[in-house]
């Protein structure tokens, strides 16, 4: 096991530093001959012919039975080791929170495929009425899902998502390699499961009425976005929702993080945009929540090859400026926001005018309807138009 996955527990005065230790380096020792349990099968075919639906469910049970055996087994071997059964009964029962979480976790990384009741546990304790409980354990489970648990180039698969058609090919015959498959497959479909109630958890947590406790679940969803495909969508979704978030501290860490998540993967920039724009346009979306938005978006970094973001970007920015007019709720920060991000993005259409110059009428509109400030930064923009191309005719303004 790495220095990372050691969760190191300080003795207390109810077990010894000799029993702790002792079962550390058990837990060492297995890990260091034991591969993921994602490496095992992952030459898996991503390609097979479909298999019976009326058989998959039969086939889930032999699983599910053959995984409740191997449970059971593993349990007895565990029971027979003085030191881990002694060790764990006493963190357990006197242990601080702090213990019994890292018990919980080392168990877990001792055998994966057989502690997913006490990964449930862990789970379970993300609750926002448990606060203590809460906060203490969102990291620890952020850091097992992501270094220990979930494959890293590729989304966790639902049982009948795996090449159960063929089971008996692979398996080549082999009755105990056919159940190590099952085994498997049946703990990767409980194991999306756990996550996406994981991440469920850390949503109920991020509406919490306490800044700390919300920024605690922002931070995570951020760090199982950037560190993992599995339910990306859904971390997406709630992230940016975030942005209508009461408390201007957290809705600067959401920014905040999804830049940094644009940093770390700058291909999302489409995916991002086309979330924030659902955002911007659901019904009954508070302004506040609007601006924000645009906020975020006008904070892209581009490069020469973001032609297409920019375009669509633009295109979002004066649907959403036509919108606004036809509702007659001209606000000037916001407007403002909207031509800070056009002025941005424009540069990097590789001066497609067609695509400004279909929105020329709204810009001049726009210049009668506003304030000051947005006239001004208005016809800064016409005025950057009409230099790239003499197709603006002078007018009247």
């Amino acid at each position: 096991m790495t220095s990372r996955n050691r969760r190191k527990i300080s003795p207390r005065k109810h077990f010894s530093q000799d029993q702790e230790d002792e079962f550390l380096y058990d837990v060492e020792t297995s890990n260091a001959v034991n591969d993921k349990w994602f490496e095992k099968f992952q030459d898996d075919p991503s390609d097979f012919p479909d298999f019976q639906v009326t058989l998959v469910e039969q086939l889930k049970a032999e699983a599910r039975i053959f995984m409740q055996d191997e449970v059971t087994k593993n349990n007895t071997k565990a029971s027979k080791s003085q030191a881990n059964s002694h060790w764990m009964r006493t963190v357990m029962s006197k242990g601080t929170i702090s213990d019994k979480i890292a018990a919980h976790t080392l168990t877990i990384l001792d055998s994966p495929l057989h502690s997913l009741n006490i990964l449930q546990n862990l789970v379970n304790m993300v609750k926002a009425s448990k606060k203590k409980d809460c906060i203490a354990v969102i990291d620890t489970l952020t850091e097992l899902f992501l270094g220990d648990l979930l494959p890293p180039n590729r989304k966790l698969r639902v049982f009948e998502a795996c090449p159960l058609s063929l089971l008996d090919k692979l398996s080549g015959g082999n009755v105990a390699t056919r159940q190590a498959r099952l085994v498997s497959w049946y703990y990767e479909d409980q194991l999306k499961q756990l996550y996406h109630t994981f991440v469920e958890a850390l949503n109920l947590v991020a509406r919490d009425t306490v800044d700390n406790n919300k920024e605690k679940a922002v931070s995570a969803m951020f760090k199982l976005l950037s560190g993992n495909p599995e339910k990306e969508a859904l971390l997406l979704k709630n992230l940016i929702n975030k942005l209508g978030d009461p408390s201007q501290k957290v809705v600067s860490k959401v920014i905040y993080c999804l830049g940094k998540l644009l940093q770390v993967h700058p291909n999302m920039k489409g995916v991002v945009m086309d979330e924030v724009e659902k955002l911007l346009f659901r019904p009954n979306v508070n302004t506040r929540a609007q601006y924000y938005g645009v906020c975020f978006l006008t904070q892209f970094m581009f490069t020469d090859d973001d032609k297409t973001v920019a375009k669509n970007l633009i295109k979002l920015y004066f649907s959403f400026f036509k919108s606004c007019i036809k509702k007659g709720d001209v606000d000037s920060r916001m407007m403002s926001a909207l031509l800070i991000g056009v002025n941005r993005a424009y540069p990097f259409t590789k001066g497609d005018l067609e695509l400004i110059s279909d929105h020329i009428e709204t810009l001049y509109r726009v210049v009668h309807v506003a304030c000051f400030n947005v006239s001004v930064h208005t016809l800064c923009l016409l005025f950057q138009v009409g230099n790239a191309s003499n197709s603006i005719s002078d007018r009247r303004v």
